[in-house]
């Protein structure tokens, strides 16, 4: 069953919105700070093309962190009342995982396509993911049809995988196919092909809490993190970290240095690349410390 034929066979909640929201130290955290609204975060700190730093750290730090960082002036996103948002993201791959082996060996002109769903507000996109030439991130979206409070409920709770997709049904192939070749990440011409070869093959869900940083950059933490295969034997696996990312232009911003203070290090974590590992035993040399912390479940 596709996403879109979830939405149309269950049944509506009584309220419009379908989750409380969490509570912890990252969370008591942010209730403190100042608000940003999402049209806000995107005029001050949109860094479609930017550079990202990833940690791997304890929900105790990452609440430490937000705390310091809000003395200093950072804003939590803010959208209606709501500050820690569900993300459910589904990344698509050759049937030889051509997408995953081109990560693992950083080939230069390596991307990642995406289709990632709001769980909150049922916000739905299709993404690419490609690297500039200079090596910064860059990523180009495109909005879908949205999905209801009920399917996204069912969707968070852990919809029985595998289900069936093709980007037909979204009008998104031809869209993914001309984005590839404008960014250089496939040849001309070959983007319909390409496309024509994606499969949805790993999906990864968290809560995720955003902040603005006064220096415009970013910070996002990912709590609740699991991983799963699309198709398979696998099951669901929890991650038993938070993810910490900054976002920036280039330089460090003040959540990278408050953490190299405290002796958190940059770390090689990337979903989709666990979920690969864990959910369809494909190598992940870059990701082994973090693939290590979810086999010791610390």
């Amino acid at each position: 069953m596709s996403i879109q034929a979830l939405a149309a066979n269950v049944a509506p909640l009584e309220t419009d919105h379908p989750f409380a929201e969490p509570a912890g130290p990252i969370e008591t955290a942010a209730g403190t700070l100042d608000a940003v609204s999402l049209a806000g975060l995107a005029d001050e700190a949109a860094l479609l093309k930017r550079v990202d730093r990833k940690y791997m750290a304890s929900p105790e730090q990452a609440g430490a962190l937000v705390a310091l960082l809000g003395v200093r002036g950072a804003r939590a996103l803010d959208i209606d009342g709501r500050r820690h948002f569900r993300y459910l993201s589904d990344y698509f791959d050759t049937a030889d995982r051509r997408l995953h082996h081109d990560a693992v060996s950083k080939r230069r002109r390596r991307f990642k396509v995406r289709e990632r769903i709001y769980l909150d507000s049922g916000l739905r996109f299709v993404e690419v993911k490609t690297r500039s030439g200079r090596g910064h991130n860059v990523k180009d979206r495109l909005e879908l049809d949205p999905v209801g409070p009920a399917a996204c409920r069912v969707l968070a709770e852990g919809y029985p995988l595998p289900y069936s997709y093709s980007f037909e049904s979204t009008g998104a192939g031809d869209w993914i196919a001309a984005r590839l070749e404008e960014r250089g990440a496939v040849g001309p011409g070959d983007g319909v092909r390409i496309v024509g070869e994606l499969l949805p093959t790993a999906r990864t869900r968290c809560v995720r809490t955003t902040l603005l940083l006064p220096e415009s950059s970013r910070l996002t933490i990912d709590t609740e993190l699991s991983v799963a295969p699309l198709y398979g034997e696998r099951e669901e696996v929890g991650v038993p970290f938070v993810v910490i990312e900054t976002k920036s232009n280039g330089r460090a911003c003040d959540a990278d240095r408050i953490l190299w203070s405290w002796g958190v290090r940059p770390a090689k974590v990337s979903k989709s690349g666990l979920a690969m590992a864990l959910g369809h035993g494909e190598r992940a040399n870059k990701w082994t410390r973090a693939l290590r912390a979810v086999g010791s479940g610390a």
